[in-house]
């Protein structure tokens, strides 16, 4: 159990980066192969299922599609563990950014390790 627990952490340590301020979850934008896990590890479909039980939020637009930043020319994506730092990132997002009509999407964790 241990070291399917460790191997977890890892791989989602790999995925996952905390903003400066330590309230969202980036991510790369852009797609990138999926690593695989060790033969002790879990299998990544598996490990994919496990993770879309924790939720996660994400700014969206009204056509669902991810509110994107650009950092050193890297596209990122801001995703958000508690809902109300995402929702205070929706409020200030919007005073921003008024016509891009956003809102919160609520995702996996999966999904977010997909998009790493």
């Amino acid at each position: 159990p241990d070291q399917k627990r460790t191997t977890m952490y890892y791989m989602v340590a790999a995925a996952l980066a905390l903003s400066p301020d330590g309230r969202a979850l980036l991510t790369r934008a852009r797609a990138r192969a999926p690593v695989a896990l060790s033969s002790r590890g879990l299998p990544l479909p598996a490990l994919i299922e496990q993770l879309d039980q924790v939720p996660i939020f994400a700014l969206v637009n009204a056509r669902a599609e991810l509110l994107q930043f650009e950092r050193d020319g890297i596209a990122l994506a801001p995703y958000f563990a508690d809902v109300s730092d995402a929702q205070q990132q929706l409020e200030a997002a919007r005073e921003a950014n008024a016509a891009l009509d956003l809102r919160l999407q609520p995702v996996g964790l999966g999904f977010v390790y997909k998009k790493a």
